[in-house]
């Protein structure tokens, strides 16, 4: 990347460094929609609710999250509703993961380095959703 002004060089590098930081974030979510069912898609949590997150030793969240709607497949009208979690630390995690408005919760604990989806509900062509989680 060629800098116009000698000046500002650090700016033009820090540009470089985030773009290929934004890369390196689009081919991982590539590759989970790849891993993934095809017909998927993934969701994040609702931001700003539920407990803070537990960290491990290096200060790095445990739980990675993901909503996951996937259509039936014999009536796509009726959409599956499920979280993907994943576990990054040596140590149970307690959790509760609860549609965003509602108080409809599926408690769960999540074994140490462990994955599990979720099936939080079914609704008819409703493909978005939000959900949250409180962690012990």
């Amino acid at each position: 990347m060629n800098c116009i002004f000698p000046m500002l060089a650090r700016a033009c590098l820090a540009l470089a460094v985030s773009s290929v930081a934004l890369f390196e974030v689009d081919g991982r979510l590539a590759a989970q929609a790849q891993l993934s069912n095809l017909r998927s898609q993934l969701q994040d949590p609702a931001e700003g609710l539920g407990s803070a997150p537990v960290r491990d030793a290096l200060n790095r969240p445990c739980l990675e999250a993901a909503g996951v709607s996937r259509p039936h497949t014999v009536n796509p009208d009726l959409v599956d509703h499920l979280v993907r979690l994943e576990n990054r630390c040596p140590r149970v995690l307690k959790l509760k993961v609860c549609y965003f408005t509602e108080d409809h919760c599926k408690a769960l604990d999540l074994g140490a380095y462990k994955t599990e989806e979720v099936f939080l509900g079914m609704m008819t062509k409703v493909s978005r959703f939000k959900f949250f989680i409180f962690q012990k």
